[in-house]
């Protein structure tokens, strides 16, 4: 009779938490998703009101599509930001357990490490777009910005 030895399998590492993964395509993804819905908003507010090139009488006000611009930025803002955090947070742990599982030479660790970064990346860029075109519409006259309209 022949005495076998149980095979010992290196165990594979366990897959990326579904949150990190989310939080990637969220960077990936919503972020400037996010822009993209506010640029829209704000340019669609103001065209309206600057239809020619001048303010029409029976359009928004001035104040009220300022706070319309504003409270737009500030929601697309807060929610980018947040994605943001997510996506360097997941960023950091999924680096945690790459350089954890190091040993195993998994490269599903490796992959999920570069997605998160490409995620964290990204929503921190759109992130600062969506601050510098925010700040644009705010701080400019309303004759500079119906100027375009013309």
């Amino acid at each position: 009779m022949e005495s076998r030895e149980p095979s010992v399998e290196p165990q594979r590492p366990p897959r990326p938490p579904l949150s990190q993964r989310v939080a990637a395509w969220a960077g990936i993804l919503a972020v400037p998703t996010i822009w993209m819905i506010q640029l829209l908003i704000s340019v669609m507010l103001i065209a309206t009101t600057c239809a020619g090139g001048v303010q029409q009488r029976n359009a928004l006000s001035w104040p009220a599509v300022e706070i319309a611009v504003r409270g737009a930025s500030a929601l697309a803002f807060a929610i980018a930001l947040a994605c943001t955090v997510f996506a360097w947070r997941a960023w950091r742990a999924a680096a945690h357990a790459a350089h954890a599982y190091a040993h195993q030479n998994d490269g599903d660790h490796g992959k999920h490490r570069f997605l998160t970064l490409c995620g964290a990346m990204v929503s921190a860029g759109f992130t600062a777009g969506l601050v510098f075109t925010a700040s644009v519409m705010i701080a400019a006259s309303p004759t500079q910005l119906c100027e375009p309209f013309r």
